[in-house]
């Protein structure tokens, strides 16, 4: 298989639970100056990654359990591609959910795996749902967005 790089990793193959987990150790959403590089050696659908929060600060993870790499004697940085932007990843991560029945299941595996945090769509919330997924809104504030539009009491709890 030939070495990623920045032009050719593509999102699409990796696995959106993947990609969701790299966007939610990356701090502070608002801010430019986050990147994260992604590893190149392995077979590019759980790749390790770097997360470098502020210039100078660099931290490693596991791309399979995204836990901290704190053992950096089985790290090779040249084994890392080009930074990508926070934008970047959730360009990326939106162009893994085009397709009515990925964003979905998306929904419906956020909604099945965290039952408190997400109230259950009804028929006519979950189209919203997937549109909103499909244009690139990360899911929590899609069904935030939602709550906010639609009254919180209107979401179901069951």
């Amino acid at each position: 298989m030939p070495k990623l790089s920045k032009s050719s990793l593509d999102f699409r193959a990796l696995k959106r639970d993947y990609v969701s987990e790299v966007l939610k150790n990356l701090p502070k959403a608002d801010d430019p100056l986050v990147m994260v590089c992604f590893g190149s050696s392995g077979d590019g659908f759980q790749p390790n990654y770097e997360i470098r929060p502020a210039p100078g600060q660099r931290i490693p993870y596991w791309g399979n359990t995204h836990k901290q790499n704190t053992d950096r004697a089985h790290w090779d940085d040249d084994n890392l591609i080009e930074p990508f932007s926070r934008a970047e990843v959730e360009r990326g991560f939106d162009m893994s959910l085009k397709s009515d029945e990925v964003a979905k299941k998306h929904v419906w595996d956020n909604f099945k795996g965290n039952p408190q945090k997400f109230p259950r769509p009804n028929a006519k919330q979950l189209p919203l749902l997937i549109a909103a997924v499909m244009n690139g809104t990360p899911i929590e504030k899609a069904f935030e967005d939602l709550q906010k539009v639609q009254g919180a009491s209107q979401l179901s709890s069951t």
